[in-house]
This record gives structure tokens, sequence and C-alpha cells, in this order.
């Protein structure tokens, strides 16, 4: 009930004064920990005008840099509208997929799947990302063969 109630009442206006004065409220990283509060996070994230929001930035940013809520925050799709969490979660996994080449194919094609289901997320992730990809064979030649896989 509460959880709705912040969803259905949310204003970026007021929440991103919560961070004016650059300092985390003492509440921030209790709140993040417990999964129903990022759950809030993530429905506010894909509500109209969120992206403005730095509250809801700083907590993404938050989320995306604690592990163990990397699975979750890259099953839902409010990471995508976070410019600055969808390339740590495609540095991440592109990172997998390199340390997973040359060991079992299944592992490798597993984080091929991966790279593919986070830059499928949208047209935007998707062309961002072929760029990016088409940018490190250049940069990477060595690596070309491996990139073109992906």
């Amino acid at each position: 009930l509460l959880q709705r109630a912040m969803i259905a009442s949310f204003d970026p206006r007021s929440a991103d004064r919560l961070l004016h004065s650059r300092v985390k409220p003492s509440w921030f990283d209790p709140f993040i920990q417990e999964k129903d509060w990022r759950d809030v996070a993530y429905a506010l994230a894909k509500q109209k005008g969120a992206a403005d929001s730095s509250f809801l930035d700083a907590m993404l940013l938050e989320i995306s840099e604690t592990e163990a809520f990397k699975d979750e925050l890259l099953s839902n799709t409010s990471s995508t509208t976070n410019f600055t969490v969808f390339c740590r979660s495609l540095l991440i996994e592109l990172t997998t997929f390199f340390e997973r080449l040359g060991s079992d194919a299944a592992q490798t094609d597993a984080a091929v799947e991966e790279i593919c289901r986070i830059c499928g997320f949208s047209h935007y992730t998707y062309l961002y990302s072929q760029a990016v990809l088409h940018q490190l064979m250049h940069i990477c030649p060595a690596e070309r063969p491996q990139l073109q896989h992906v």
C-alpha cells in the first residue's frame, strides 16, 4: 500500500532536492538493500519524466554498483532508461564474454546471449551497442573475429 502511494505521488523535483546537498541521506543505502523498495525505484524509473530525476539516477546507479543486484537490474527494463547503467551492464557482459572465450563453448554462447538480451532492450540500445562493437573492432583488431561472433 505504501509502495503504491509512493509511486502514485512521486514528484521528481521534490525527490531531487533530497540529493541537492550532494550527500546521500542516511536512509539511502538501507533503502536499496530491500527488494520491495528497489522494485519501487524500478517502477518510478518507468514513469514519464523519470529520466530527468537525479534522485532516480542516483538510485539506479547505486543499485547497478552492487553485484548482488546485477541480474535483477538487467531483467528490469528501467535500466535501459539510464544510459550509465546500460553502459555499465554492457561492459560487464562484454568482459564476461572475453573472460569465457577459449573455455567451454556453452559458457561463451551464454555470454553472447546475455549481451544480445541487453542490447535488444530497445532500438536505442541496439544501435548504440552496434556502434560500440563496431568501434571495438577497430580499436582491438585482434579480437575482431570474436566481436563479429557477438
